[in-house]
């Protein structure tokens, strides 16, 4: 007797193929509630997954030199990973640093995960 074996590669789930940019003015002395189309939809390029998985998690890569940026209230640290089930419960947060009255810019970098491959892309 004879026997036919199939041989079947594991499913490999790919990371976000593309994370975009944000630019975003906001008022002096003011505070920016994040949502998840700030760092998907709202991006040049748009997030996008091979596969189609939603963004999942946010990592903080760098901080803004001016203002703060906050997860439910509490300062956030280099390396932390945020939830976007925290974002869509808009708990992330920038608040822009009051002192300072001339217009300025203030940047963070950051990277994103999908359900899939929890694999992080900036």
């Amino acid at each position: 007797m004879a026997l036919f074996t199939f041989n079947i590669d594991a499913y490999i789930n790919l990371p976000p193929s593309q994370v975009g940019d944000n630019n975003i003015t906001i008022p002096n002395a003011s505070t920016h509630t994040f949502t998840r189309a700030n760092f998907t939809t709202e991006t040049i390029p748009q997030y996008t997954d091979p596969e189609g998985d939603a963004a999942n998690n946010l990592k903080i890569l760098s901080l803004p030199l001016s203002g703060i940026l906050k997860l439910n209230g509490v300062n956030i640290v280099i390396n932390q990973i945020v939830s976007f089930s925290d974002i869509d419960s808009s708990l992330l947060i920038y608040e822009s640093n009051s002192a300072t009255t001339t217009a300025h810019s203030s940047t963070f970098n950051f990277e994103i995960s999908d359900t899939g491959s929890n694999t992080f892309v900036g």
